[in-house]
C-alpha cells in the first residue's frame, strides 16, 4: 500500500545526490522544512522533507508587494462611439407623483415637498441630456408611464377617490407640472425631435390628460416636439423592427402578454418584429422578464425618491430611479440608470 499525503497544504520533497554532495544537499534544505528521512548508500545520499505551502504563498505575496510597481490610472474623456449607429432614446421618468408631501418625522426621516420635487425632476432631465450627448440619438420619447401627478381631484384624491398627502393646491401643482414638462421637452429637443404620449395613471387619469392637452397647444408650432393627445390607455411605438408598448400597468394584470396581439398597430407588425417590449410602471418596482411569445416585460421603478406615508406604513421597499433606454433598428442596446434618491440627497445637502 502506497503512502498518500492527505494534507494538501504540505508538500513532500525527496532529493537524491552523489554522496560527495551530501553536505551541499543538507545546506539546500529550507529553514521551514521538516526532514522526515535521511538515508545514504555507498554512492548516494537521499533526503526527504516536508514543506508548508502556506509559507511559500506568504513569501510570494511579500515579494509581490515589494517588487510590484503601482498601476497608473488616467481618466479618459467620454467620447461618442462612432461605431454605433443612430438610436432611439426613451427617457423613463415613471410614477413621479409630483406634489407628494412627506413628513419625515412619521416616515423615514426625510421631508419632501413640491419645491424639492421640482429640483429633483430638473436634475433628472439634466443628467439624461448629458448621457444622451454621448450617443447618436436621433429620436427621443419622454415616457412618464402615468402618475406624474400625485392626485387627480380638488379633494386631493386619486382618480378612484383614494386620499393622498399633497403639499399644495391642485392648481399650484398643475401649473408646476406644465413648467417641468415644458423644460424637459425643450432640453431634449436640443438633441433630437421629442415625442410625448399621454399614458393615463390611476392617480392622475384626468389631470394627466389635461396636462397633455396643454403641452399639445404649447408646442403645436414646433416640429421638434410632437405631443400625442390620444386618450387611449396605452401607446404602440415602432422603431425599425422594434415594437414598444407604453402603459401604466394597473389594468392589464396577468394579461399584459396579450398587448402586442390586442393593439392593432402592434399586431400587424408582430410577424416582422425582432424585439417586442411592454414598458410599464405602477408598482414602483423593477422587473424584467420574457413573458411568452417572445414578449419582454420591463417594469419601471418610481422616479419619486421617497415613499409616501401609506407605503412606509405597509413596509414597501423600493429602489427609486429613472432611466434612458436606447434602441437601434433591431433591439434594445443599452440603458443609463439614474438614482433619484441620491439626487434628492445631494439637493438637500446643498441647502443645509
Amino acid at each position: 500500500m502506497s503512502w498518500q499525503n492527505t494534507n494538501t497544504s504540505k508538500k513532500v520533497i525527496s532529493i537524491t545526490k552523489p554522496l560527495e554532495e551530501e553536505q551541499e544537499l543538507l545546506d539546500s534544505i529550507p529553514e521551514n522544512a521538516i526532514v522526515t528521512a535521511h538515508t545514504r548508500t555507498t554512492k548516494t545520499a537521499k533526503i526527504t522533507y516536508v514543506l508548508d505551502k502556506k509559507e511559500d504563498i506568504n513569501n510570494a505575496i511579500a515579494n509581490i508587494r515589494t517588487n510590484t510597481k503601482p498601476i497608473k490610472l488616467e481618466r479618459v474623456p467620454l467620447k461618442v462611439d462612432d461605431s454605433e449607429g443612430e438610436v432611439l432614446a426613451i427617457a423613463n421618468i415613471a410614477d413621479f407623483h409630483l406634489n407628494r408631501f412627506v413628513d419625515g418625522s412619521v416616515t423615514n426621516g426625510v421631508d419632501y415637498d413640491l419645491e424639492t420635487a421640482k429640483n429633483v425632476f430638473m436634475c433628472i432631465v439634466d443628467k439624461m441630456v448629458k448621457n444622451m450627448k454621448a450617443r447618436k440619438v436621433t429620436r427621443i420619447i419622454l415616457n412618464l408611464a402615468g402618475d406624474f401627478l400625485n392626485s387627480d381631484t380638488k379633494n386631493a384624491t386619486t382618480t378612484a377617490g383614494t386620499p393622498q398627502d399633497d403639499d399644495v393646491t391642485w392648481q399650484h401643482a398643475f401649473i408646476t407640472a406644465t413648467g417641468l414638462l415644458e423644460y424637459a421637452c425643450k432640453e431634449f429637443s436640443k438633441i433630437a425631435p421629442v415625442e410625448y404620449y399621454y399614458v393615463r395613471g390611476n392617480h392622475d387619469e384626468q389631470t394627466g390628460f389635461y396636462l397633455t392637452a396643454w403641452l399639445d397647444a404649447r408646442f403645436s408650432s414646433l416640429d421638434s416636439v410632437n405631443i400625442d393627445i390620444s386618450p387611449k390607455p396605452r401607446h404602440v411605438i415602432t422603431h425599425g423592427t422594434n415594437i414598444i408598448i407604453l402603459t401604466h400597468g394597473d389594468k392589464e394584470s396577468a394579461r399584459v402578454g396579450n398587448l402586442p396581439f390586442v393593439e392593432q398597430n402592434a399586431r400587424v407588425k408582430v410577424s416582422d418584429a425582432t424585439n417586442i417590449e411592454v414598458i410599464m410602471g405602477h408598482l414602483h418596482s423593477t422587473f424584467a422578464a420574457t413573458i411568452g411569445n417572445g414578449v419582454k416585460l420591463y417594469r419601471l421603478p418610481s422616479a419619486c425618491p421617497v415613499n409616501d406615508r401609506w407605503s412606509y406604513d405597509k413596509s414597501f421597499f423600493s429602489h427609486p430611479g429613472a432611466s434612458v433606454t436606447y434602441y437601434d433598428d433591431c433591439d434594445r442596446i443599452a440603458e443609463d440608470y439614474i438614482n433619484t434618491k441620491r439626487i434628492m440627497e445631494s439637493i438637500i445637502d446643498s441647502q443645509n
